[in-house]
């Protein structure tokens, strides 16, 4: 413990001095931001039965993240990003000392750089732009591109990449993205093994290798419908995962794509090799009424399974006439994943390819959870909702959601998942304390979800969340 601790802290005293000096050194940029988050959920429910207690339960945990980020210009078109990232929790409940990986974070507990990458740019006759290393990445609404290491939450989202953007054409920019994400993270300092890319329910961490490329290309030919399409490639290593008993003690039948162990009690899923085609498009239908609408197919093989699924988004926003020096606007939209029929024998369910995050809801986003950390599928969710800005600094957004499963694979036999009530908001607390950049923000969210007979649940579950939050 004692060299890892020293190791630590020498991590710490390097990036502070570095920062120090690059203040007054041509070329060098320097920043952090620091946040701090409380999360309180219950009565979450989940597909399989009996529920999982980490989710049905209580939980209330404190969060406090850490960010420090370096950046350098020794030629007019290189630039040289560093970022390191330390994160623990503070665990009101349950009691976080049986447990293993997020739970026992604990400062300072490790620094991880998830930010290390090398700028070339205008390369081809200005044409052309190379990005290598580790980068955050995210495209269009964030649902097939958004987090590369889902097991760790919001604490590191990278990408180990290599992305080329051409924009030698005047109204299109192609992006072309190759990916590999390992479980675990070789150059970070810590005492535990975080598990970045495995699924909730997995027999044993570290498991899970996701690698992939693809394109992306914005076309901007019309200023009033903005297009987007893209292709991307995923293989997933074959990895395990905790077999689920029903009420009986019997376990329950594999899925598509996997085998049960009886004996070991673990199904074994097959490595998995699946293809993503979609568009994304967001028309201007006049100054007060706009869309947007995304679509994509998905195919290929998980073990001995064929899959096919598919992703329909579509919604429009109203903004109202302002009242009283208020802005304010009311939405529309439907969201539906592909479910996959139990013992079809194939994989008809949506599942995101590296976009396995909380997207726009996080209570729902949990009820996915025991299946697959984030993992959304079979879902049907038409909403509406109210933006509102009271004032210039506070942003709301109250949403009602009817929550549907296509296909009645949850414990309860039914098809609906439930009634969603959310109200979010966004405010900016302060700006231009100690430079012209930084500033101090704070957020909320109170959710509900009263669930259906798709779950095995009744008490109404919740999600409530403060955070701030100051970028320097």
């Amino acid at each position: 413990m004692g060299t890892g601790f020293t190791k630590r802290w020498l991590w710490v005293a390097i990036c502070l001095t570095g920062m120090v000096w690059a203040e007054d050194t041509p070329g060098l940029r320097w920043g952090f931001d620091e946040r701090i988050r409380q999360d309180v959920f219950n009565h979450i429910p989940v597909r399989l039965d009996p529920p999982c207690e980490a989710r049905s339960g209580m939980n209330n945990y404190d969060r406090f993240r850490t960010r420090v980020w370096l950046e350098a210009e020794p030629a007019a078109k290189l630039t040289l990003r560093v970022r390191a990232v330390e994160e623990f929790r503070y665990y009101e409940f349950p009691d976080p000392k049986p447990a293993t990986q997020r739970s026992n974070y604990r400062f300072p507990d490790e620094i991880v750089l998830d930010n290390l990458y090398v700028d070339v740019r205008d390369l081809a006759g200005e044409r052309l732009d190379l990005r290598l290393g580790r980068q955050d990445l995210r495209y269009g609404n964030g649902r097939i591109i958004a987090d590369g290491t889902p097991k760790d939450g919001s604490r590191t989202t990278y990408f180990n990449a290599l992305k080329a953007t051409w924009k030698g054409w005047s109204a299109a920019r192609l992006e072309v993205v190759g990916l590999y994400d390992p479980p675990v993270d070789k150059l970070a300092l810590h005492s535990v093994d975080r598990d970045l890319t495995g699924y909730t329910s997995s027999a044993n961490n570290d498991e899970i290798t996701d690698s992939g490329a693809g394109a992306y290309l914005t076309l901007t030919h019309r200023a009033d419908c903005p297009l987007e399409f893209y292709g991307f490639y995923q293989h997933q290593t074959a990895w395990a995962q905790v077999a689920h008993k029903d009420q009986q003690g019997h376990y329950l039948p594999a899925a598509a794509g996997q085998t049960l162990d009886a004996e070991r009690g673990i199904l074994e899923n097959g490595s998995l090799d699946r293809g993503t085609c979609g568009f994304r498009m967001a028309p201007q239908f006049s100054k007060q009424l706009t869309g947007t609408l995304e679509a994509a197919v998905q195919f290929g093989q998980k073990g001995e399974a064929a899959i096919l699924a598919c992703l329909v988004e579509a919604g429009v926003t109203n903004r109202l006439p302002e009242l009283l020096a208020m802005q304010s606007a009311v939405f529309a939209s439907v969201y539906f994943l592909s479910g996959s029929a139990p013992g079809s024998g194939r994989i008809s369910g949506w599942h995101p390819p590296w976009a396995r995050e909380w997207q726009d809801s996080r209570l729902t986003s949990l009820t996915f959870d025991l299946d697959g950390m984030f993992d959304w599928t079979n879902l049907l969710r038409p909403s509406l909702g109210l933006v509102c800005s009271p004032h210039p600094r506070l942003t709301t957004v109250l949403t009602g959601s009817y929550l549907v499963a296509p296909e009645a694979d949850g414990s309860g036999g039914g098809h609906e998942r439930g009634w969603l009530g959310q109200l979010t908001g966004d405010l900016t607390l302060a700006q231009g304390w100690l430079g012209r950049q930084d500033k101090l923000t704070g957020s909320f969210l109170i959710a509900l979800l009263k669930p259906g007979d798709y779950y095995d649940a009744n008490p109404t579950a919740y999600s409530l969340r403060w955070q701030l939050k100051y970028d320097f």
